[in-house]
């Protein structure tokens, strides 16, 4: 198993001592990567073109014509793809190489969580835009250890995060916009998941909208991709008991980022926010999510 950080790599199992220090040049190598295209290699573009050519992705490059791969792709693993080409992702642009071969890997580990939250989705949306403040309100309001920066911003934004000793990554936003309601974020880094700790590669699909029932609430998806390098490894992030873990994680980050609007939103509102824990851009931030209040809480 080859376990050497990088983009073209799959995702590897390793032990935490291990996984500090490749993570360590994995930054360094993601950095790069994230302001130019991945150099395409011989069996990167055959991935690649048979991907495009079974998904029905559209493209007009000669460097796939005489390529004859055959993946053998289901409708599910076509989806990812088709989506991101909707958001006008293309094949040969600057992320879209990157992108749809990652999607193209022989293993893939697909995780899906969908629910309500009680906030609108223009407040989500300002959240999205603005990562590093959203860490400080988790942190803020929910007691946690998120930090995020952006590297880069500008169409393709490049953001760097961490949760304590659980995650690091960097990830650059490859589609979409939160205007629209939907987002897709191409990303490498580690993230430990009970015993088990793994480096690699993995794109999340974030989509939401106003809950047609009640627009003080929003409807959302979360769609999580990985690839896995091997079978051994594919089998322990597709079993139950690892998909359970990621959706659990996954859930409970959104709801605490519910909680923490509303509740530094009543904090601004009965005058207890403590000016000392806020700059002055962060208080005209909270100001803007003020101005769409949330609903109560629900279960979905």
């Amino acid at each position: 198993m080859d376990s050497r950080p990088g983009p073209g790599n799959n995702i590897a199992v390793l032990p935490a001592p291990v996984q500090t220090l490749k993570f360590k040049a994995a930054v360094i190598a993601v950095a790069v990567l994230t302001a130019a295209p991945v150099a395409a290699t011989s069996d990167a573009e055959d991935r690649f073109c048979a991907l495009l050519d079974q998904c029905g992705i559209e493209h007009a490059e000669s460097r796939c014509r005489d390529r004859d791969a055959d993946l053998g792709l289901d409708a599910s693993r076509c989806r990812p793809a088709q989506d991101v080409e909707g958001l006008d992702l293309r094949p040969w642009g600057q992320f879209g190489f990157r992108t749809y071969e990652f999607l193209a890997r022989e293993y893939q580990a697909a995780y899906s969580i969908r629910g309500i939250l009680p906030m609108r989705a223009a407040q989500l949306a300002i959240l999205m835009d603005d990562l590093p403040f959203t860490a400080r309100l988790l942190n803020h309001a929910r007691g946690g250890n998120f930090t995020a920066r952006f590297i880069r911003r500008g169409d393709h934004p490049v953001v760097y995060g961490e949760r304590g000793d659980k995650f690091h990554g960097q990830a650059v936003q490859v589609a979409g916009t939160s205007g629209r309601g939907r987002m897709v974020w191409l990303g490498f880094g580690s993230a430990t998941i009970a015993r088990w700790t793994f480096v690699g590669e993995v794109m999340l699909d974030l989509v939401f909208r106003p809950d047609p029932g009640n627009p003080g609430r929003l409807q959302f998806e979360v769609r999580i991709y990985a690839a896995p390098g091997n079978g051994a490894i594919d089998a322990v992030m597709n079993s139950d008991l690892f998909a359970g873990l990621v959706r659990r994680i996954a859930r409970s980050v959104l709801d605490d980022l519910a909680a923490a609007t509303g509740s530094v939103i009543e904090q601004r509102q009965n005058g207890t926010l403590a000016p000392a824990e806020w700059s002055p851009p962060d208080y005209r931030m909270i100001d803007r999510l003020q101005g769409h209040k949330t609903a109560g809480p629900v279960n979905p």
